[in-house]
This record gives structure tokens, sequence and C-alpha cells, in this order.
């Protein structure tokens, strides 16, 4: 059997694969594994690989395919490089990719020719690439700008480049400096002589035109202009410096939406204004004077799309809602109405809602609640802690049931309201009341009804309830 100097990969000799020839095995065995060599070669690769001078060669190519085509008289045209879009390197794998991508970062790229004319940038170079180098130069050093039988095809190609160039900085970049030098002996008496003069200058309005697309860049940590007028080109520099204007809300990262949101879109305390509004009872006769003016989130009223992401976020959060305890309640119509502080379509949208009755008064408040939540809700969770402070003088007395005739009859629309993902109850009510109503509460809609009835406690025995009419 023949032997091989390192292992064989099991799934080579799998027979539930697509059969192979030896060939392809053997090229499967000798195939240089380029990910196990150390970092340090394969930034050495890297290195290689990426090369940002190709495009200055294409420009001295170009250059004299022209120079050629103009002695022959031959309009041959401009030829386009055969790979311009993508390095192969950034083809192989994902880890390659992630590996050398950096090294751009760290490139400059440079235009020393004008030659650009009727094409875009993106027949020369990839667009991204351009957005991620680390500088841009653009020089006429190649060959004067305005050179005879050439200048049609390097003027105009300069501006064309300018334009360009423009156009693909402007979506977004990551340059560190960007230098502009058209120090040019037959371009000095167009930016310099003609610049300020009335007679109408061809060459200085072309500049005037490409250049003010300049205007859409910002951000370069450092822009250099020469060869035009000092004035009009710290005007530009200017501009290219300074900082980006903000995105879009909406292109922002959701991530970023969300904590946004999370400040701008929450539930009023309704806890606050209750205590706020009991604190007052003695000294306000008219109780609805003490409530405080509801109001939407702007937030919510911007647009659709805004309106959709901050009210998820928000239903998604648990409204807590406690009431204080209190002995200046006397009447049940004095009890202050929950829906003073939360509007009725706010309670039927939460998902997540926990009360908290520190005083049995408090029950005449929760009974309304409870009636809406029976005619649409959508709760995914419900906490009630209720403290009841009268709960051991109804305990010591052998003929009171507990909970007594009002306190079920306020909380008895508990039992009907179906659906709920999770139920806890806390506090004095006994468990011979939660447990059931726990079960109702949890079950699917439809069929918590006919499910078991809450119970209640007379001298420690387990009774039935009595509903006021």
């Amino acid at each position: 059997m023949q032997t091989f100097s390192r292992p064989v990969p099991e799934w080579v000799f799998n027979r539930d694969r697509k059969n192979l020839t030896r060939y392809q095995e053997r090229s499967i065995r000798q195939t240089f594994d380029f990910l196990g060599m150390p970092p340090e070669l394969r930034a050495m690769v890297y290195e290689e690989c990426i090369d940002l001078k190709s495009i200055e060669r294409y420009f001295d190519r170009a250059f004299k395919h022209v120079c050629k085509s103009m002695k022959t008289r031959r309009g041959l045209g401009i030829p386009l490089p055969t790979n311009k879009n993508c390095h192969s390197i950034f083809l192989i794998s994902r880890q390659i990719y992630h590996e050398c991508v950096g090294l751009i970062s760290k490139r400059s790229v440079n235009f020393h020719h004008g030659l650009l004319r009727n094409h875009k940038i993106s027949n020369v170079m990839s667009e991204s690439i351009l957005q991620n180098v680390h500088s841009i130069t653009i020089t006429t050093s190649g060959h004067p700008a305005l050179k005879r039988l050439i200048e049609y095809d390097s003027w105009h190609g300069h501006l064309d480049l300018i334009t360009d160039l423009s156009r693909v900085l402007a979506k977004g970049h990551k340059l560190k400096n960007l230098t502009i030098d058209l120090t040019d002996e037959t371009l000095e008496e167009h930016f310099l002589t003609c610049w300020y003069s009335p007679i109408k200058c061809d060459y200085r309005e072309h500049i005037q035109d490409a250049t003010k697309h300049l205007n859409s860049i910002r951000g370069v940590d450092h822009v250099t202009i020469l060869g035009l007028p000092a004035p009009y080109a710290a005007e530009l520099k200017r501009r290219m410096e300074s900082t980006p204007k903000p995105k879009h809300f909406l292109a922002l990262p959701g991530e970023i939406r969300n904590k946004i949101y999370s400040y701008s879109a929450s539930y009023s305390d309704p806890s606050t204004h209750l205590s706020r509004a009991v604190a007052k009872w003695a000294k306000q006769k008219n109780t609805k004077t003490v409530y405080p003016p509801m109001s939407t989130p702007t937030i919510f009223l911007l647009n659709k799309q805004l309106y959709r992401e901050a009210s998820y976020l928000l239903h998604n959060r648990t409204l807590h809602i406690t009431c204080p305890s209190t002995t200046l309640i006397k009447l049940q119509t004095d009890v202050p109405d929950i829906f003073n502080f939360i509007s009725r379509p706010t309670f039927q949208s939460i998902r997540h809602l926990s009360l908290r009755l520190d005083s049995w008064e408090w029950i005449y408040a929760i009974e309304r609640l409870l009636a809406l939540l029976v005619t649409s809700h959508n709760l995914q969770s419900f906490r009630l802690d209720f403290r009841d402070a009268l709960k051991k003088d109804f305990v010591k007395v052998p003929t009171k049931i507990y909970p007594d005739k009002s306190l079920a009859t306020c909380l008895r629309d508990l039992g009907r309201i179906e659906g709920v993902g999770r139920v806890e109850f806390v506090g004095d009510l006994p468990e011979v009341y939660t447990e059931p109503t726990v079960v109702r509460m949890t079950a699917p809609r439809g069929y918590g009804r006919v499910l078991g009835a809450a119970m209640a406690v007379r001298g420690g025995k387990v009774v039935g309830l009595e509903f006021e009419a």
C-alpha cells in the first residue's frame, strides 16, 4: 500500500461523497497549507499581493498608447485594465480577506496622469479600495496637462478624475491625506492671471466646475491643494477637513437607535404621581386638579418606522405601578383613577405589568383596570403584590372569610383575563385564591373560565367565595 508523508483526512475516503480520480486525490494531498504558515510570513505574502502601484503603470501604458495613436492619427482609445475590480487575494476565503484587508488602510494611491476621459474611476480601481486607502495624490507629473496633441485627453481626463473621485469619496471614506497638485506651467496663466479676470476662460471654468464636487467630501484629516489661487484652495481645504454631517437617524445601527429609544420612549411614572396625589389629598377637595397632563412622547410622532421600532422597545418593558399606603381615602369614589395617569390604549398594549398595592383602598382603582384587560390585552407577564393591613382582623373572626366580599368582587376579573404567559401573586392573598387564578389566567383564551374557581379562607378552612351583586 502506498504511504503518504502527512495524514489523509477521513472525508477523502468517504464512500458517500462524490467519487474523485486518483489525480484529484493526489492534488488534494499535495495542496500547500497556506493558513498553516506563521502569521508573519502570511503578512509578507499579503504585502506582495496588494499592489496599488498598478494604477500608475496603467496610466503610463495609456499615455504611450494615446501618443502613438496621435502620431498615426488613429483614434484607438484608451485600453482598460483587465483585473481592475478586486485583488485575487480578497476572493480566496473569509479568513484571508480579514487578515489582509487592513493593509489597504496603510496604502497610498497616486494619479499622475489625466487620461480617464470617457471612463469612470471604477474602470481602473475598485471604489471600495479607494474608500479605504490612507492617502490619495493627484498630480500632473506624468506629463504636462496641456501638452499638444494629447491636450484634450489629458486636461479633461484630470477633470473627470477629480469629479468621479469626489463622487466615490462622498459616499464614505477612511482617507487621511488628500493632495491635489496642479502646479503646471501651462495652467499657471489660467489659474492665476485669468482667475479674477472678467474675460471668459474655458480652463478656469472647467476647473471650477470640477472642483466644486470636492465640496461634498468631508472628514479628511489633511488636505493639500496646490496650483489654484490661495483663497479658493483654502476654502476647499476648510470644507473637506470639516467634520462630516451627522448621518440620517435611520442610517444608524439598530443597537444605537434602541439606545436612543430607551431615553426618549418611556412610560410616565404613575407611582410618583399617585404618591403626590395622595400627599395633597388633605388639601385638595377636587382630586382632578392634581392629575398631571398626559402626552405622547415625540419619538412616536415622527414617522411610522420610528413609531414601530420605539413602541416595540417600549411595550417590552415592564410597567411598575406602586399604589402607596394611605388612610386618607374613605370613600370608594375618592380613589384616584389610574387612567388619569396612563391612557387605556397604553394599558392594553403593555406586555409586562407589575402592580403593588400597599393599601386595600386601591382595589377600587384596580377593578377598573382589570375590567379593561378582560376586553383586550397583550400581557405576557403579570405580577400583583397586594398588602392588606386589615387581613389580621378578618382572620381572627371565625365567621368572616378572606378575601371578603368587597375584595373578591373587585378582583373577580382576574380570573377572566386569559392567555397571559406568566402570572405571579405576592403578598397577603391566600394560596387557595391565587393558585386557581394563576391557572385560569395562564390558560389559552376561551379555556380559563371552565377551570376551577378561586376559593377563600374562613376560620382556617377553605370555603367558596361570595361575590357582591
